[in-house]
């Protein structure tokens, strides 16, 4: 079985593990604490933070002028239509079980390979993420670094957007600039 890992993520790299963190916290703060319960207090902090982000539209400042985090929507461009009557690919979603339940009904529609995209209705068509906004005094090599959010955030993240009863209203931003 493979692991799942993402192409721009660093695999080993001295001064950013967990070790290290936990060295530099103590000797710096001159603190006597566990590792574990350092790892604690890492984990509920961040938990908060996405907690904070997620439901109540925060934008977390990053330290050392390293930009802001926040969720942020963009209005997803419509449909396009060539000459032929067929849609123009751009970069939409497909959406899997909806196609398969297409093609499972309809032979002609597998033999001509249509696709089902993703709408976004929930969202009245925004599309809605996290955005990392490096803006600010700005730091060494900013360009070379990418946020992106884990597996568990962004999961949650899409059931909050999925709830009815939860309403958060995020920022809309143009994704041209």
């Amino acid at each position: 079985m493979t692991q799942r890992t993402h192409k721009y993520k660093v695999k080993n790299r001295p001064g950013v593990l967990y070790g290290d963190r936990y060295k530099f916290f103590r000797k710096t703060y001159n603190i006597d604490i566990s590792a574990g319960l350092y790892g604690t207090i890492l984990k509920e902090f961040n938990k908060e933070v996405m907690k904070l982000i997620i439901y109540k539209n925060f934008q977390f400042e990053l330290p050392g002028g390293m930009g802001m985090l926040s969720i942020k929507k963009a209005k997803s461009h419509p449909f396009e239509f060539n000459a032929d009557g067929e849609i123009v690919k751009r970069n939409r979603p497909v959406n899997f079980p909806a196609t398969k339940k297409l093609w499972d009904k309809d032979p002609k529609a597998k033999e001509a390979k249509k696709l089902v995209y993703y709408l976004n209705e929930n969202t009245d068509g925004y599309i809605i993420g996290f955005k990392w906004d490096k803006n600010g005094k700005g730091f060494r090599w900013q360009r070379s670094y990418k946020f992106m959010a884990s597996r568990w955030n962004k999961r949650w993240l899409g059931a909050v957007l999925k709830d009815d009863n939860i309403d958060v209203n995020y920022f809309e931003y143009d994704k041209k600039k």
